[in-house]
């Protein structure tokens, strides 16, 4: 499988990189890091990054997103 980085992502979603760091740290997300501390994302991250961006875009709190399984 191949890795996103931070910045990867945040195109992806349409989002800043910070924004997508944000939602790693609160939601504890298991990003991976390389050996320089930068996150590195499979597909089933991005996933799971999609998910939290639609329920944000519909009103959902941080602290009331589901995660997918």
């Amino acid at each position: 499988g191949s890795h996103m980085n931070t910045n990867m992502v945040a195109s992806e979603l349409g989002v800043s990189a910070k924004t997508v760091q944000r939602w790693v740290k609160q939601l504890n997300l298991p990003a991976e890091r390389n050996e320089l501390g930068h996150y590195s994302f499979t597909a089933e991250d991005v996933k799971v990054l999609k998910s939290v961006k639609k329920q944000i875009s519909e009103g959902t709190a941080i602290q009331d997103i589901h995660l997918p399984k």
